[in-house]
């Protein structure tokens, strides 16, 4: 009964012998997996320091943008009133102008 279902060990090797490999070259399969994984593992470590620098710096970024906005929109204003002040004044000096004498010769 079990022979029919699960073969002996014996046909069992015989059956996936072709597709097994030598202990020795699976250790060193295992061997080059591992290191290429922990490269892998070092990469993405240093990615990810460099993201969070590179998302760090284009935060700082930013909030100088915004600094200098808003330093833009200051001098907008005192640009705006000033030269509403200088038109008044240009308005009440013409008002306060003599009239020009007329020449009676």
């Amino acid at each position: 009964m079990g022979s029919k279902k699960w073969p002996g060990r014996r046909e069992f090797r015989g059956k996936i012998s072709p597709n097994y490999t030598d202990k020795s070259q699976d250790d060193q399969a295992v061997a080059e997996l591992k290191g290429e994984i922990h490269s892998l593992v070092d990469e993405l470590n240093a990615l990810s320091l460099r993201n969070d620098e590179i998302m760090a710096e284009r935060e700082q970024d930013a909030a100088t943008v915004n600094d200098m906005e808003a330093r833009v929109e200051e001098y907008r204003r005192k640009y705006d009133s000033v030269r509403i002040e200088l038109r008044n004044l240009k308005g009440r000096s013409f008002v306060r102008r003599k009239p020009a004498i007329a020449d009676t010769s």
